[in-house]
């Protein structure tokens, strides 16, 4: 088998397994979304912390797929991955300078957005789930009901079974992926044999080590079920009210990221003018704003809304003019066709003499 036939069985396999995927924890993480902003009735993660206290479950659940859409074993986004990777490693055997440097760029790619990632849902989760409140909500929060979770449930046992039996999937994409490569035979024996034992091999171990440390965790509260634990502040680095001020918030957190970003972005910063000798509040705050979607997006949508703000005079509101517009449309479509007809006939006509 030419390691062309490889990459691309492993890539077209790996694609349509990875589009199948993201159906899955992106859908988990929406829903996972979707119950924080019941709950709390905001979308600005600034003003959250703390809510794996309050909805433990949701927060789990959004954790997994945070892992899974970041690649790591035991779920199913591993698999995808590691065929797409595969599938670019070989075909660096027989490729030519010009598809040795489209590999490199897509390997590039691959490696910053699995980076970029992993800072996103880890800032994500850490600045949601984890820490102290960031402000006091006027309502109590709750986790949500069965009924809401149990399509969560649904899309997590589809993430863990991929990722443990992948074999199952790979087989049954033979068919469409057969489609793509046309003269290519798809040999599951080959690919089965070649990457999917092995990738299945790395996350029953995973697998396997998670058990184990859960299994020490019970195993460590079993045996210090009986002696009093006593539980007290966290040090707070010499700060004495270990409140939300000191916790990152979402800038903050990826502050590192930003001065590498900052050619690519435009940084507004929002002060409060400190007028007092003591104030008592103050505000401060940093909105990094993408320098390629203002050029690129905002300014030609600034441009197509200014355009079609000439025609705002059309929706009037007026029943009257709305049914003139029907007519006119249906003449329209009637007139025109017999119009054009008619040129068509006289201009044949012309040419023939």
């Amino acid at each position: 088998m030419s390691s062309n036939t490889w990459m691309a069985i492993l890539g077209f396999s790996g694609a349509l397994l990875h589009t199948l995927n993201h159906s899955l924890f992106k859908s988990l993480l929406f829903y996972s979304a979707g119950n924080v902003l019941q709950a709390t009735r905001t979308v600005d993660i600034e003003r959250l912390g703390g809510i794996i206290k309050k909805m433990p479950k949701t927060s789990v659940l959004f954790l997994i797929a945070a892992l899974a859409i970041c690649g790591l074993p035991p779920l199913n986004g591993f698999i995808s991955e590691f065929l797409i990777y595969a599938g670019l490693y070989n075909w660096l055997y027989s490729a030519g300078f010009i598809s040795l440097i489209a590999i490199i760029f897509a390997l590039v790619g691959l490696v910053l957005i699995g980076g970029l990632a992993l800072l996103c849902f880890t800032k994500a989760f850490s600045i949601v789930f984890l820490g102290t409140p960031r402000t006091e909500l006027k309502h109590e929060i709750h986790e949500r009901g069965f009924w809401q979770l149990f399509p969560m449930y649904m899309a997590v046992s589809l993430m863990i079974i991929i990722g443990l039996f992948p074999s199952f999937f790979i087989t049954a994409l033979q068919r469409p992926v057969n489609l793509y490569t046309h003269h290519i035979v798809f040999n599951m024996n080959l690919i089965k044999v070649g990457a999917i034992d092995s990738l299945q091999t790395i996350n029953w171990l995973f697998l396997g080590f998670i058990v184990f440390v859960l299994a020490i965790i019970v195993l460590r509260k079993y045996v210090s079920r009986k002696k009093i634990i006593k539980t007290g502040p966290t040090w707070g680095c010499a700060y004495a009210p270990a409140g939300s001020k000191i916790q990152y918030t979402a800038n903050s957190f990826v502050r590192t990221y930003s001065k590498l970003a900052k050619p690519l972005l435009d940084i507004e910063k929002k002060e409060v003018e400190i007028r007092e000798v003591f104030p008592s509040e103050t505000h401060y705050e940093t909105d990094p704003y993408d320098k390629i979607e203002r050029i690129l997006i905002d300014k030609p949508l600034k441009w197509i809304y200014k355009f079609t703000d000439l025609f705002l005079f059309m929706q009037n509101g007026h029943l009257q003019r709305y049914i003139l517009y029907g007519i006119i449309f249906i003449t329209a479509v009637i007139c025109v066709p017999l119009i054009i007809d008619k040129i068509i006939t006289i201009l044949h006509l012309l040419n023939t003499l």
